[in-house]
């Protein structure tokens, strides 16, 4: 008898213990507790020519820290409901691209800059692991049953610049990019983007020295027996790098003057001999460097790396004696 009547005892004080806590759960509201949040991007330089898919300016993305967005949300008591949290990209077209990063993918989305986009994926503060953001709402915090929904909620995320097609020199408008809502109110916490721009990085190649003598030498007129006849090989010379940047590809353009009777070497100045005319090769003397011709390509050189030619010359007519000397102008552009 003793015995049931203090369990009696305990139930009526654990009772009456709920009473003041359910007024005060009665009372809590959602709050926004800090403005929108402007994700911290940088100027960005990219590239000429920057591969569709490739992540840009900072290949790990924009990481931005946990934010606490709403305070003082309510919890499970009688007539109050379970807040839970949402994440959702607005404001933007899908560029019908994803990227995959740290195991996840996500969809790219436009800065409304032609050639960037973006993607972002959200953590929840307490519920691991990141969720890539798309247009539909994605749950950031499920609030269960049985348990406390949200009394603070907060946020961090990452977002990443991805090449979506031809990129040139411009920036991107501030705007917002997502929103954060919770359900069973009316707030919204918007993440947003700065204005920001994306320089392209413009191709340049250097050169120790623009002019490269090729000392002929002395040669016997009687080499040239016949129209046709070349001569001995000078020493290979050198266009000299001194760098080059961001360039996949340099093409070079011979212009001079076509000898007469052979129009795939290059004439010799008035003045001197006659009846020759120089040969121009590239280094591997297999392919042959003809007056105006169509550009060659080579591969980028770094600085101290070397674009090699050969030279000799050949006979074109009737030889007599003298100097034979040659001017050839080279035209380089890189991309």
């Amino acid at each position: 008898m003793f015995k049931l009547n203090t369990t009696f005892a305990l139930v009526a004080c654990l009772l009456g213990g709920l009473v003041l806590p359910q007024a005060a759960l009665a009372a809590y509201s959602c709050a926004i507790t800090h403005p929108p949040y402007a994700v911290p991007l940088s100027a960005v330089t990219v590239e000429p020519n920057t591969p569709v898919g490739q992540i840009i300016g900072s290949a790990s993305g924009y990481a931005f820290p946990n934010r606490v967005a709403w305070s003082n949300c309510g919890g499970d008591g009688p007539g109050d409901p379970n807040y839970s949290s949402y994440g959702t990209i607005v404001g933007s077209t899908d560029t019908g691209r994803t990227i995959t990063h740290g195991g996840q993918t996500m969809r790219v989305y436009s800065t409304g800059k032609a050639g960037v986009g973006f993607a972002l994926k959200m953590q929840d503060t307490n519920r691991p692991p990141y969720r890539p953001m798309t247009t539909s709402a994605t749950v950031m915090f499920q609030a269960n049953s049985g348990e406390w929904g949200l009394l603070a909620w907060g946020y961090h995320g990452v977002i990443y610049l991805v090449a979506t097609g031809p990129i040139t020199t411009g920036s991107f408008s501030a705007r917002n990019i997502a929103v954060m809502t919770v359900n069973n109110t009316s707030l919204q916490h918007f993440i947003s983007i700065p204005a920001t721009t994306v320089t392209v990085r413009n191709p340049t190649c250097s050169f120790r020295s623009l002019t490269v003598p090729f000392p002929m030498g002395s040669v016997d007129k009687n080499v040239f027996d016949r129209v046709g006849a070349p001569g001995p090989w000078a020493a290979n010379q050198s266009l000299v790098s001194a760098g080059c940047t961001s360039v996949t590809q340099v093409h070079m353009s011979f212009r001079g003057t076509a000898a007469v009777g052979n129009s795939n070497a290059f004439a010799v100045k008035s003045g001197g001999a006659q009846g020759v005319g120089i040969e121009l090769w590239q280094s591997n003397r297999t392919t042959q460097i003809v007056p105006n011709g169509a550009a060659l390509n080579y591969a980028p050189q770094a600085s101290g790396g070397a674009y090699t030619f050969s030279t000799r010359y050949i006979r074109t007519g009737t030889v007599t004696r003298g100097r034979a000397d040659a001017d050839v102008t080279v035209i380089i552009d890189y991309i």
